[in-house]
């Protein structure tokens, strides 16, 4: 499952918006007030005051994870619907074909293989970006162990790791990536696919 940095440019600023609007409409009733009744002078002020204090008692907005309850279920089912593609290993002994789930959109590299309990031998998913990314995988209710290996924009893997279900260790590689490959643990060792091999893509 792709680990998102951060939510959306807008998510939050919205919220800031709206409170903002809403304190000058208050402030503005505030000053009507005054003119109607200038005892209330001394309230208004407390009150103004207390009420710029509170945006700073939240802090800035946090990303978070989706609740486990509400996310939807992933099965082999639901992976049917992503697009297909073939990755190439080229390697030192040959070269070795892997059929994969596309993952493009945000929601599709968020959900990752999430609840899916069984990956097929030769099956796995690839990861897609427009342009070389820094953030991290984690395995948060994923079931099944996986490998990952990342790629650069050359087509050359630069890192493979291994991930254990249901951990939210962050997995990230030392430098840049384009796409990553997410398969059944072991797979790369056993096929002899190694740091430093070059990949062929069909269909991505």
């Amino acid at each position: 499952m792709f680990r998102n940095g951060g939510q959306p440019d807008n998510l939050g600023s919205g919220v800031m918006e709206n409170s903002i609007a809403g304190v000058l409409h208050y402030v503005a009733a505030l000053e009507r007030a005054v003119f109607v009744c200038p005892r209330n002078i001394f309230v208004i002020a407390l009150l103004t005051a207390g009420l710029f204090l509170f945006p700073g008692c939240g802090g800035s907005p946090t990303a978070t994870a989706p609740d486990a309850g509400s996310a939807p279920a992933t099965s082999a089912a639901s992976l049917q619907d992503l697009d297909k593609a073939t990755v190439t290993f080229i390697t030192k002994e040959g070269e070795i074909n892997l059929g994969v789930a596309v993952a493009r959109s945000r929601e599709e590299k968020s959900q990752g293989l999430m609840r899916v309990e069984r990956l097929g031998e030769d099956e796995g998913m690839i990861f897609v970006w427009d342009e070389p990314v820094s953030s991290g995988f984690w395995m948060k209710n994923t079931y099944i162990p996986l490998s990952i290996a990342f790629i650069d924009a050359s087509l050359r893997i630069i890192d493979i790791q291994d991930m254990e279900p249901e951990t939210l260790d962050a997995h990230n590689p030392p430098s840049p990536y384009l796409y990553a490959i997410e398969v059944n643990q072991g797979y790369f060792t056993g096929n002899g696919i190694e740091v430093g091999d070059s990949v062929r893509l069909d269909g991505v």
